[in-house]
């Protein structure tokens, strides 16, 4: 972690209304950049599953190109977030559901 954020580590929230908490977990970014940031879509899954499992209800995540779209961004997309999905099964009995698949078809505007 880089030692300027050191001093936040034990920091506490100074607000008192609830909070949304969205994980972005990739994006144009590489390894060299941040050793943390999930390449490839076991580590993507693997990282988005941890942020859900943490409280995020959100995860926001990148296809593997920016070049895709329609049925190739949305098959690309899948290759990581199915695995995600599968624990929908386990977020329901907390009343935590992840989108179901034909709900991220419809947000990306496929039929």
């Amino acid at each position: 972690m880089n030692s300027r954020f050191l001093k936040y580590i034990d920091a506490e929230p100074k607000w008192s209304s609830p909070v949304i908490v969205e994980s972005h977990i990739n994006g144009l970014r590489t390894k060299d950049y941040n050793q943390n940031i999930p390449i490839g879509y076991d580590e993507i899954a693997a990282d988005a599953i941890k942020c859900w499992e943490a409280g995020a209800g959100g995860i926001h995540v990148h296809n593997s190109s920016i070049r895709l779209a329609g049925e190739d961004a949305y098959e690309d997309y899948m290759k990581a977030m199915r695995p995600v999905m599968e624990v929908q099964n386990i977020a329901k009995e907390v009343g935590r559901p992840i989108a179901r698949q034909d709900e991220v078809r419809s947000i990306l505007g496929l039929k």
